[in-house]
């Protein structure tokens, strides 16, 4: 069965995205993760940020996690728990 990179974020299982970011490369998981946030038929939240950039981090991509944060930020200014993530990977 195929899994389609938004339904990770559905089932919210780290391990899964971790696998799914191993399978595909980092690079080419943030681009998917940039295409569905701006699909208009696919709703994102902002527990969708957080989850993705944890993920980045237990798989020690720092970099992209950090630009996930900063997308997230972008959309939810008054996140209180991405200045937090932020601040982590930035520390």
């Amino acid at each position: 069965k195929k899994i389609k990179f938004k339904d990770v974020f559905r089932k919210k299982s780290y391990a899964q995205a971790i696998r799914m970011i191993d399978k595909t490369g980092v690079q080419k998981s943030y681009k998917k993760f940039q295409s569905s946030i701006k699909d208009p038929l696919y709703t994102n939240s902002e527990r969708d940020y957080i989850f993705y950039s944890k993920a980045l981090i237990i798989s020690d991509q720092l970099t992209y996690a950090k630009k996930i944060v900063e997308l997230g930020l972008k959309k939810y200014p008054n996140s209180l728990f991405l200045p937090e993530i932020y601040s982590t990977i930035t520390n």
